[in-house]
């Protein structure tokens, strides 16, 4: 009894022992996993650094300007076609209809005539003068009604289901 008992203890032992291996083996590579990603990380970051730094010479202005100046002939904007605040014509109010203001800003503007709105004013005179019909046909007017239950239903002939033989009875 005493040596079954030590048979089980040490099998035991031996399945511990390979369970805390197996934990401690995928503990170390799941830390070199994250230090291998960590290291991807960090060249990853200066990669990204490299190229800001090279995007910021890339963009900066005088160097924009050389190449405008030398491959497309451009010229630098003379302060006499900078214009200011006063030449510049007053905002437009904003309410709460945009489509509105764009007319009126119309009217307001030279004196245009608001297109729309003239069509509208066209198809509404046309609809004063028109009646409310459309195209060639004109409106039926009501017929009488008849009242319900005066109908007259057709006699009856022959009876259900023997209609044939009726027929050659009665001939």
């Amino acid at each position: 009894m005493l040596r079954g008992l030590n048979l089980i203890a040490v099998g035991g032992l031996v399945a511990a022992a390979v369970v805390v291996y197996d934990v401690k083996y995928s503990a170390t590579y799941e830390a070199q996993k994250v230090a291998r990603l960590n290291n991807e990380i960090n060249q990853e970051r200066e990669k990204i650094a490299a190229l800001k730094a090279e995007w910021s010479v890339l963009s900066s202005p005088d160097r924009i300007q050389r190449l405008a100046t030398k491959y497309l002939g451009m010229k630098p904007l003379p302060l006499s076609h900078i214009g200011n605040f006063a030449s510049l014509p007053e905002r437009i109010q904003i309410s709460g209809d945009p489509i509105g203001d764009i007319i009126n800003s119309l009217d307001r503007n030279g004196g245009e005539h608001d297109p729309i709105g003239r069509i509208i004013e066209k198809l509404e005179s046309a609809h004063q003068d028109e009646p409310e019909t459309t195209g060639s046909i004109k409106p039926q007017e009501p017929a009488e009604a008849e009242p319900i239950g005066e109908t007259e239903l057709p006699e009856p002939t022959g009876t259900i289901g023997g209609g044939e033989e009726e027929q050659d009875s009665q001939q």
